[in-house]
């Protein structure tokens, strides 16, 4: 029994969408492996000193999309007070009010899940 000309036509477009997409798929695991290199993208100036940070301050990084007025919102709900910010805002220097365990004012900002990250201001000594 013979196949058409449309059944084909259809099965050879078949090996094609598939060949593509096998194509496509080794060059994302390709882009994946080179995008992590093994020494890190920017060298660091300095060391953290381990177990040594600002008493009192965090560095609080939120999401890339999180609006100006979502982060002021959180600042004040969390209660820090913002000693100063990078990459518009997405990274804030934050300070606990007087008498204010960090670690509470940690747990303020984690509960947000705009908030990526809150690490200790960890000491950093030059090379």
């Amino acid at each position: 029994m013979g196949t058409d000309l449309f059944s084909q036509q259809r099965n050879a477009g078949e090996k094609i969408n598939l060949s593509l997409f096998c194509f496509l798929l080794a060059l994302a695991v390709a882009g994946c492996a080179a995008a992590q290199p093994d020494a890190p993208a920017i060298p660091a100036a300095g060391r953290a000193v381990p177990g040594k940070a600002v008493p009192g301050e965090l560095i609080v990084m939120f999401a890339p999309d999180t609006p100006d007025q979502r982060r002021i919102q959180i600042h004040q709900s969390a209660g820090g007070q913002v000693l100063g910010e990078l990459l518009d805002g997405r990274i804030a220097h934050v300070k606990v009010k007087p008498g204010q365990p960090t670690e509470e004012l940690a747990a303020g900002y984690r509960r947000f899940a705009e908030v990526e990250s809150v690490e200790p201001n960890y000491v950093v000594e030059a090379k």
